[in-house]
């Protein structure tokens, strides 16, 4: 009913060892729930995993990794995303592609900042995950407390294309903050400092 992994790998990336238990019970009653746990350098997981139909349902699943893990999807190459993340789904259902089918939770970008062409400190903030009415994945962005950097703006995933508008404006006179952000996205005509950062793409999935 245990077992372990000493390395995973998603698109060719070292994850960390990942170890497993199935409560006995579970297997008796032909509904096996499955108990995981990864531990690497820069990604933490724990959470369960039961089939339910041809989807894997993840819940109770919570998970923390650095932040560079952010930087393909940002698509800034200038800069590189510092800071933690923090994951907290109550549900996440993936389809047989591994791709998320539903989804809810948050994921939080704690001590958010950037380093490379330039270095600054934003704050912290959450972001909101769940289904929209279309069946799509969409999130919100929202600060945590008080934060150097305003951040606005909604992110949507559907099948394997994804989508996001985020508007960033100092809340602070702070010459990283206007370094970092005139590495980011565009100007936006009639506010004097602040970017629009548009975002799309394609995830790209294990073979």
């Amino acid at each position: 009913w245990n077992g372990d992994a000493d390395t995973v790998l998603v698109a060719n990336q070292p994850l960390g060892k990942l170890a497993w238990q199935i409560p006995a019970a579970s297997a008796l009653r032909l509904a096996p729930r499955v108990q995981l746990k990864l531990d690497g350098a820069t990604v933490q997981l724990e959470g369960f995993a039961q089939q339910s139909g041809p989807n894997w349902v993840l819940s109770a699943l919570t998970a923390t990794a650095d932040a560079s893990w952010l930087a393909p999807a940002l698509g800034i190459p200038a800069v590189i995303p510092t800071g933690k993340l923090a994951l907290n789904f109550s549900e996440l259902s993936l389809d047989q592609r591994g791709l998320p089918a539903r989804v809810q939770g948050n994921v939080q970008w704690l001590s958010a900042g950037v380093t490379g062409l330039a270095q600054a400190d934003f704050g912290s903030f959450d972001v909101s995950i769940k289904n929209d009415a279309s069946g799509a994945i969409s999130g919100t962005v929202a600060p945590i407390g008080s934060a150097a950097l305003e951040i606005s703006g909604r992110f949507s995933l559907k099948g394997e294309s994804y989508d996001a508008e985020i508007t960033l404006r100092q809340s602070i006179n702070n010459p990283n903050i206007e370094r970092a952000l005139s590495l980011i996205g565009q100007p936006i005509a009639g506010s004097p400092g602040a970017r629009l950062l548009k975002i799309h793409g394609v995830l790209v999935l294990p073979k």
